[in-house]
C-alpha cells in the first residue's frame, strides 16, 4: 500500500531540512547520504523514494533553503513596520552567524557552491537574484513613503516636464539596483567572513561596520 501523500511530503521535508543543516555546516563533500538520513531519523532506503542522488539532494537544499530561513521570511514580509535596518541586523546577528537559526543559503553555501557543477551554481544564482530583488523592493517601498508628499507637490504639468523627469527616474532606478546589489554583497560577505574568524571582538567590529555602512544604502536622495 502506498504512503499517503502527506506522509511522503513530510518525509521529504525532513530529509531536505537535515540536508540544509548538514551541508551548511560541513559542505557537500563531507556529508554522506547516511549522515543526512541519520540526522532526519529515517532509514537509508527512504532516501531513494525522494531523490536520485546526493547531488540532486544538494541542488534541492540550495534551492529550498531560502524558504526555511527566518531571514527569507523577513525579506518577504509585507509588514509596514519592518525596516531594512531590521533585516540587516537580523542577517548579521550572532544566531545567524553561528547557524543556531536556519541559515540563508547564500551565506551557508557561498564557498561550497564554487566547487559544484554549473546546475548547482545556476540555482545559487537564482536565489541571489531573488534576494537582490526583495532588497530592492524594500528600498523602493522605503523611498516611496519618504517621497510621497514631495511627489504630490512636484507633479510635472507639461509634456516637456514629464520628458525631463524620465531620465532622472531611470537613473534613480539604476542607483537602487546598484545599492541592492551592494547591500546583498555586504550582508552575505559579512556573514561568510564572520564565520571564519576566531576573534569574537573582531566579529563584532566586522558586523557593526557592515550594519553601519549598510544603513547608508537604505535611502536615496
Amino acid at each position: 500500500m502506498p504512503w499517503p501523500s502527506t506522509r511522503k511530503q513530510q518525509t521529504r521535508e525532513k530529509i531536505v531540512r537535515s540536508a540544509i543543516t548538514l551541508f551548511a555546516q560541513h559542505g557537500f563533500h563531507r556529508v554522506a547520504i547516511t549522515d543526512v538520513m541519520k540526522h532526519a531519523q529515517l532509514t537509508h532506503g527512504a532516501f531513494y523514494s525522494h531523490f536520485d542522488s546526493k547531488m540532486a539532494l544538494y541542488q534541492t537544499a540550495v534551492s529550498e533553503a531560502i524558504t526555511h530561513s527566518p531571514i527569507a521570511t523577513q525579506l518577504q514580509s509585507t509588514t509596514t513596520s519592518l525596516t531594512l535596518n531590521d533585516i540587516v541586523t537580523t542577517y548579521l546577528s550572532p544566531p545567524h552567524i553561528e547557524q543556531t537559526i536556519s541559515p540563508c543559503p547564500l551565506a551557508a553555501f557561498a564557498t561550497d557552491v564554487t566547487t559544484q557543477n554549473p546546475t548547482i551554481q545556476h540555482c545559487y544564482t537564482q536565489v541571489f537574484k531573488g534576494m537582490v530583488a526583495l532588497l530592492e523592493a524594500h528600498m523602493a517601498n522605503h523611498d516611496g513613503e519618504q517621497s510621497c508628499a514631495q511627489q504630490k507637490d512636484d507633479q510635472p504639468n507639461t509634456i516637456e516636464q514629464q520628458e525631463a523627469r524620465q531620465p532622472k527616474e531611470g537613473k534613480k532606478d539604476n542607483a537602487a539596483s546598484a545599492d541592492a546589489l551592494a547591500l546583498a554583497a555586504m550582508m552575505i560577505g559579512g556573514v561568510v567572513i564572520a564565520r571564519t574568524l576566531t576573534d569574537p571582538a573582531l566579529v563584532h567590529q566586522l558586523t557593526a561596520a557592515c550594519q553601519h555602512h549598510a544603513s547608508t544604502l537604505t535611502t536615496h536622495d
